[in-house]
């Protein structure tokens, strides 16, 4: 199981993905995604800790992700921080296609993509945690993607 896409109905509904999912889905409304100036992380308080912020350009191959910003809790997840990762350079080249390709569907108005998965670092291949991939429309062509992964047993 490096991951496994899972409907959202089976992520615990007091787990943080369930919670960044649900405010998601409010702030999208009839939109395509949320507009990436209306996420306050000040609202979001317990999520913090838990989310990966990656920022690319929908006019690039594969938006051009990196992540830019972590929490503590994803330090701890992974064994490091991850700032200046590109995005699917942990994982196997068919799980970033699936990513990528999530991430186009949430842009045409499908739902976020969620999933269970075994942390994809070597020695961590034994924890499993929910992770929750929710995209944000910037300014132009820009595209912030929270990525919200938690252990399987945390709450908010």
């Amino acid at each position: 199981m490096p991951f496994d896409p899972v409907a959202l109905t089976d992520v615990p509904r007091r787990h943080p993905v369930r919670a960044m999912h649900d405010a998601w889905m409010r702030m999208r409304g009839a939109a395509r995604a949320p507009a990436w100036h209306g996420f306050d992380p000040v609202d979001h308080p317990t999520l913090l800790t838990w989310i990966l912020l990656a920022r690319g350009r929908l006019d690039l191959p594969d938006y051009g992700f990196s992540w830019v910003l972590n929490g503590e809790g994803v330090c701890d997840l992974l064994g490091f921080r991850p700032k200046d990762v590109v995005f699917g350079s942990l994982m196997p080249a068919a799980d970033y296609r699936t990513r990528i390709d999530s991430v186009r569907s949430v842009l045409d108005g499908g739902p976020p993509f969620v999933a269970r998965l075994r942390v994809p670092v070597e020695g961590r291949e034994h924890v499993t945690a929910y992770e929750g991939e929710f995209p944000f429309l910037g300014e132009s062509a820009a595209v912030c993607l929270i990525c919200l992964i938690a252990p399987d047993d945390a709450t908010v």
